[in-house]
């Protein structure tokens, strides 16, 4: 959802913007925007922000979102071993 339609919705109950947003929270919660990506830049595999890759394998917008991508996976692959051997 597009902060101007948050907006036009606000203003269609009679609230500011930062008012509806505090009483809907529950219904927006999950719905951010869409980001628009320039031309050559990629979004960021863990944290979704915009970046420009330096070479053609970059997948990350900085080192601590490759690392913690990195545990996280490691961490899923080895609890779905301890689920099988079980």
């Amino acid at each position: 959802m597009e902060i101007e339609d948050i907006c036009r919705k606000a203003r269609a109950e009679g609230m500011s913007y930062g008012q509806y947003v505090y009483v809907h929270a529950a219904e927006l919660a999950g719905k951010r925007p869409v980001q628009r990506l320039r031309a050559g830049e990629r979004s960021c595999r863990r944290c979704g922000r915009a970046f420009l890759p330096t070479s053609s394998r970059h997948s990350f917008c900085r080192t601590a979102c490759r690392v913690a991508w990195n545990q996280e996976k490691r961490r899923r692959m080895m609890k779905e071993a301890v689920e099988v051997d079980c």
